[in-house]
C-alpha cells in the first residue's frame, strides 16, 4: 500500500532545564494528534527564557535561543524525510554585562543579525556566522565570542520586541514607559552608550533635557504617563507584556500589572487609542497577535482571550486551563485559524482561533476550543511556530486525547513519559471492578486512599 502524507504543524520549545523540543502536530481523519521530540544541541544547559526563529524560504531555517546563564546560540535547524528534527550550532556566545539577578527580555533573529536585550537594558546585535549562509558548508562547531555591537536602554525592563520591519524595536517594563527606538541610532551612540539618562555621547543633550518627557537620542517615541486616579494619584508604570500588531510598526499593545490592555499608535500621538481592562483580574504575561483585528492575551491566573482590537471586546476565552501560560504562537494559516500555547502545568495545546466577526459591533459566532494537548517533563518557558511539513503515515503518534500525552505510542520524547502513564493506576478503569473489595490486595487499597 502506498504511503500516504499528511500536512504537519511544527513548533519549537525550550523548557526551565534548557532542553530544546520539537513537535509535530497532525490531522487525520477529524482527530488531532502531536508528538515530541527532545533535539541534542550544543550549549548551556541552563533554563531556556526566549526562542526566536528566522524562517527561510531557501535553505535551513535559524533558531536563536537566550538561556538564564546569559548565554546566546544560533541553530541550524533541519528535517529529515521522515520528519525527525535536528539542530546543528552555528553560534556560541555569551553577554558579558549580563547580571545575575537579570533575565532576557528580547530575542529576535533577521538577516541582519540576532537581537538580544536584558532587563538591565543591555541591547546587543551579534552577526550572523558565515556558515549560516544557504550556500555555506558544514562548519565543524560553533563560531565563539563574535564581535558584536552594544548599546544600552533604560534599566528595569520587562518586554523588548524588534518591529516587523527591523528598523524599530520597542520596549517597557517597570516605571518605563512604553518606548520606540530606531535600531542603528541605538547602536550608534558608542560612548553614551551605557548611559541612556543623557550622559556620555549625549551629555550635550542631557543638559538641555528639562522634563523627563523629552526623547533620549536614539529615541523616536514615548508614551506619555497616565493621568492620576480619582484620589489623584500617581497611576504607575508597569508594563510586564508588549508586541506590535503586525505588519504595522506603529502600532503597539501592552499588558500591565493591573491586568490592562493599552493599545498605541506611534502616529496619532502618545496616547493610547484604546485602554481595556476585563476580562483579566491578575497581571497580564504574553501577548501575541492574531489574526486581523485580533490580540491573544494571557494573564498569570490561567485566562487567555481574545480580543478585538477595533473595540477592545473580549470575544471568547478558553476552558480548562489549569496555569498560567508561559508563551503564545499563532499559527498563520489560510484555513482555520489555531494557537499553540505551552505553561506553567507543562502542558501544550493546540487550539482553535476564530477571527472576529467582519461587523465589529457583531457577537462573535464560534469560541476557541482544545483540538489536542501535550503533558511535558518539565515547565516550557519559550513557544515558535516553525512552519508546515509532510509526514508519512506512522510519523507522528496516534491521537492525543485531553489529559494524555498525545503522542499516541509515547512518541520519540526520550524521557520514559509512556513508562511514567504506564505505572499509573487508572482512576474507574475497568480494572477497578475485576478484583472488588476481596481480591483487592491492601497494598493498593492504601495508595488509592492517600
Amino acid at each position: 500500500m502506498a504511503s500516504t502524507r499528511t500536512r504537519t504543524l511544527r513548533f519549537w520549545t525550550g523548557d526551565e532545564q534548557g532542553r530544546l523540543k520539537s513537535l509535530t502536530c497532525a490531522q487525520e481523519g477529524g482527530n488531532w494528534s502531536v508528538n515530541a521530540t527532545t533535539v541534542p544541541a550544543a550549549g548551556s544547559s541552563n533554563a531556556v527564557q526566549k526562542l526566536s526563529l528566522l524562517r527561510r524560504e531557501e535553505g535551513d531555517d535559524l533558531l536563536a535561543v537566550a538561556r538564564a546563564d546569559g548565554t546566546l546560540s544560533l541553530l541550524r535547524t533541519s528535517y529529515s524525510p521522515a520528519g525527525e528534527a535536528s539542530a546543528a550550532a552555528l553560534l556560541d556566545t555569551t553577554e558579558p554585562r549580563f547580571r545575575p539577578s537579570a533575565q532576557f527580555v528580547g530575542l529576535s533573529v533577521r538577516e541582519s543579525g540576532v537581537y538580544s536585550c536584558t532587563s538591565s537594558g543591555h541591547l546587543r546585535r551579534t552577526p550572523l556566522p558565515a556558515s549560516s549562509s544557504s550556500s555555506a558548508p558544514e562548519s565543524s562547531g560553533p563560531e565563539q565570542d563574535p564581535e558584536a555591537q552594544l548599546a544600552a536602554l533604560p534599566q528595569r525592563l520587562r518586554a523588548m520586541q524588534l518591529s516587523p520591519s527591523g528598523r524599530t524595536l520597542a520596549y517597557g517594563g517597570d516605571e518605563v514607559s512604553a518606548s520606540v527606538w530606531s535600531v542603528e541610532r541605538a547602536f550608534a551612540r558608542k560612548s553614551g552608550a551605557e548611559a541612556p539618562d543623557g550622559a556620555g555621547a549625549g551629555a550635550g543633550e542631557g543638559k538641555k533635557r528639562k522634563k523627563s518627557k523629552e526623547l533620549f537620542a536614539g529615541e523616536l517615541w514615548r508614551a506619555r504617563n497616565e493621568p492620576n486616579d480619582a484620589l489623584d494619584l500617581r497611576v504607575p508604570v508597569q508594563i510586564t507584556a508588549l508586541a506590535h500588531l503586525a505588519p504595522s510598526d506603529t502600532q503597539l499593545v501592552t499588558g500591565s500589572e493591573d491586568g490592562s490592555l493599552r493599545l498605541y499608535d506611534t502616529r496619532a500621538g502618545r496616547k493610547p487609542q484604546g485602554h481595556w481592562r476585563a476580562p483579566f483580574k491578575r497581571p497580564v504575561r504574553v501577548v501575541e497577535p492574531g489574526g486581523e483585528h485580533q490580540l491573544f492575551a494571557a494573564d498569570a491566573a490561567g485566562t487567555l482571550a481574545s480580543v478585538d482590537t477595533r473595540t477592545g471586546r473580549c470575544m471568547y476565552t478558553y476552558r480548562g486551563l489549569t496555569s498560567a501560560l508561559t508563551a503564545l504562537a499563532p499559527v498563520p494559516t489560510s484555513g482555520q485559524p489555531l494557537l499553540a500555547a505551552v505553561g506553567r502545568d507543562r502542558t501544550f495545546r493546540l487550539s482553535s482561533a476564530p477571527p472576529p466577526p467582519g461587523d465589529a459591533k457583531a457577537n462573535a459566532g464560534q469560541r476557541g476550543e482544545e483540538l489536542v494537548r501535550l503533558w511535558m517533563p518539565s515547565v516550557p518557558l519559550a513557544l515558535v511556530f516553525a512552519g508546515f511539513g509532510e509526514a508519512g503515515a506512522g510519523a507522528v503518534g496516534g491521537p492525543g486525547p485531553a489529559g494524555r500525552d498525545g503522542d499516541g505510542k509515547g512518541g520519540g520524547d526520550g524521557e520514559g513519559d509512556g513508562e511514567v502513564w504506564e505505572g499509573m493506576q487508572e482512576v474507574g478503569s475497568d480494572d477497578d471492578d475485576d478484583g472488588g473489595d476481596d481480591g483487592e490486595p491492601e497494598e493498593r487499597k492504601k495508595r488509592r486512599r492517600v
